[in-house]
């Protein structure tokens, strides 16, 4: 009995889009040395990344026409926003340079301060930028004027629903560890307390109706 309404209150309450797909830290061996991306772009993928001195870059080989969409993210709970910056190019065929696709630039990037339930963090998101890209090879880059801070990159919009709830969660306390959040953090993630609440509430139900269920034949 339990174990259904545990499975219940999954159901009825937990999100199926957040953080279904594992974070990636982009670790590089050595200074701009490409991460390279998921090719299905439009399949939403989570990248964390610690600049220490150099910009973090990223690259994907596209075989058809797609749309990339790019959203820079850090902690909101610092002294200042730091002036990230994303620049977006494409190979030229025949190894003749690159040519810019778009960027934002850090110093005239608004940030929008939310709260993300999910993580229990107050965070700050650029502007979403769009891009449709023919097929070749394109790079990213992610930087600062000093290169140094903390950064969430979210690229493409189509979540994988098929992730289970507790991989989520484990994904979850990924990004808040990365941010430098407390394990409690987890206890007042919405993944936490929306399912744990409302199994509270499925079992008082429950109990209730079996006492009134008692009552009624005695």
């Amino acid at each position: 009995m339990v174990r259904s309404l545990c499975s219940a209150a999954l159901l009825l309450i937990v999100p199926v889009g957040v953080f279904a797909a594992a974070p990636v830290v982009n670790q590089p061996a050595m200074p701009y040395a490409p991460l390279a991306i998921n090719a299905e772009i439009e399949r939403e993928q989570f990248y964390l990344g610690t600049l220490i001195g150099d910009p973090h870059m990223y690259e994907v080989t596209l075989e058809d026409e797609r749309t990339l969409t790019l959203t820079l993210v850090q902690r909101a709970d610092v002294e200042a926003a730091l002036p990230f910056s994303l620049i977006v190019v494409r190979d030229n065929d025949n190894h003749r340079g690159v040519t810019e696709v778009g960027r934002l630039t850090g110093k005239d990037v608004v940030w929008n301060e939310y709260y993300d339930s999910a993580l229990a963090l107050s965070l700050l998101r650029s502007d979403t930028v769009e891009y449709t890209l023919s097929p070749g090879v394109y790079r990213f880059e992610v930087s600062t004027p000093e290169n140094l801070g903390k950064y969430l990159i979210v690229l493409g919009t189509e979540p994988d629903d098929a992730t289970g709830y507790f991989a989520k969660l484990g994904h979850i306390r990924f990004v808040q560890d990365f941010f430098d959040a407390s394990f409690f953090r987890m206890f007042i993630s919405s993944y936490v307390l929306y399912p744990l609440g409302t199994l509270v509430l499925m079992v008082l139900i429950y109990m209730t109706w079996q006492r009134q269920r008692r009552n009624s034949h005695a």
